[in-house]
């Protein structure tokens, strides 16, 4: 059912970058959300459990959507445009670069209501005279984006309302192959001189289920294309003894491991953005 997305659509098709979500905002004529959060804090992942849900993400299909995460410096630059220095807090940015905001975790009423009001409003606070666009790799204040007259909005599909079943099975990337056992895994990546990527679960747990269906998507098969992939449940015992050496003590986890045996881990939720990083850590093979 298109007009009510599934309880991993908000992550999957969230943008990861705020250039990238300004970008399109700005191009589409459209309003812009932004989640700031931090992947180690409770309140954070509770958060994007609960803008999952098809109550909350329903309200989301007509949104750009960005979730920023707080341990990395730009994004903080870029939410304190906001007056934004706490996280979790959603942002609702218009049109005309004026802006809505909740701070604090809330609960799905609370998060309801605040949507409906802030999405229906033409307008908010102003961050000040400049409306927000990306931001260039040079430190210089960024300019304010020229107005281009905006063709009217197609109602048909838009890259980021449609489900993977739009996408044809037989165009799709091959399903990951994923090994269950690490040292298999690691002595094939070393054999091969390949990167390693473990995604490290919890039978049941919410969170996991969000993001093995992420990991199952067409984005996420290509990105993963080439290295050697392992799975791991925090019930075997030894699985959970491989992730304590990666620093990992709880799931969901993630670990890329480079060929020389260097990792970064991640737990929590994460964006396809989010992998991207995790894979270009590893490098090429």
């Amino acid at each position: 059912d298109q007009a009510i997305p599934r309880p991993t659509d908000f992550l999957i098709r969230a943008e990861g970058t705020y250039e990238t979500a300004v970008d399109l905002a700005q191009r589409q004529n459209r309003k812009m959300m932004i989640l700031y959060k931090w992947w180690l804090d409770a309140d954070s992942n509770e958060l994007i459990t609960r803008m999952s849900r098809p109550e909350i993400a329903s309200r989301c299909t007509e949104t750009i959507n960005c979730v920023l995460d707080w341990d990395f410096t730009p994004n903080r630059k870029h939410v304190a445009k906001y007056g934004v220095t706490k996280f979790p807090t959603i942002i609702v940015v218009h049109q005309d670069g004026s802006f809505q905001k909740r701070e604090g975790l809330g609960n799905v009423q609370e998060i309801a209501s605040f949507l409906s009001t802030a999405l229906s409003s033409q307008g908010g606070q102003r961050p000040g005279a400049r409306p927000p666009r990306p931001q260039s790799s040079s430190p210089q204040a960024s300019r304010p984006p020229t107005t281009k007259p905006q063709s009217p909005i197609s109602r048909g599909p838009t890259p980021d309302k449609q489900p993977p079943a739009a996408t044809s099975r037989s165009n799709r990337p091959p399903k990951i192959n994923w090994l269950t056992i690490h040292d298999q895994a690691r002595i094939r990546a070393q054999r091969e001189g390949r990167g390693l990527f473990v995604f490290y679960e919890k039978a049941l747990d919410e969170t996991s289920m969000r993001m093995s269906n992420l990991l199952d998507s067409s984005a996420a098969r290509t990105i993963l294309s080439d290295t050697v992939n392992c799975r791991l449940n925090e019930a075997d015992q030894s699985a959970a003894s491989t992730m304590r050496l990666y620093g990992v003590t709880h799931a969901p986890a993630f670990v890329a491991v480079r060929p020389d045996g260097t990792s970064r881990a991640r737990r929590g939720s994460l964006t396809i953005t989010d992998l991207r990083r995790l894979r270009a850590f590893i490098g090429t093979p």
